[in-house]
């Protein structure tokens, strides 16, 4: 007895359903490694262009004293 062939639909029905369910985790936890970096820039920036300063320190923004730029930060 030989093996029927199978559609070329079934063949790929399997890799489809699994691309449906692995690619939305793998692009989830893309966005949540690069956005957090996106929004801390974003907050700096906020600052100096509202006219204060970026307490790299304390992660805030003061509009009363101006901070020394920290290069190498990490606010969280």
């Amino acid at each position: 007895m030989s093996k029927p062939d199978i559609n070329k639909h079934f063949r790929r029905e399997p890799k489809v359903m699994i691309a449906i369910m692995v690619l939305p985790i793998v692009f989830g936890l893309f966005l949540a490694m690069i956005l957090p970096s996106l929004f801390k820039g974003s907050q700096i920036d906020s600052c100096l262009d509202n006219g204060g300063s970026f307490n790299y320190e304390k992660c805030s923004c003061d509009f009363e004293k101006n901070h020394i730029v920290i290069e190498k930060h990490q606010c969280r």
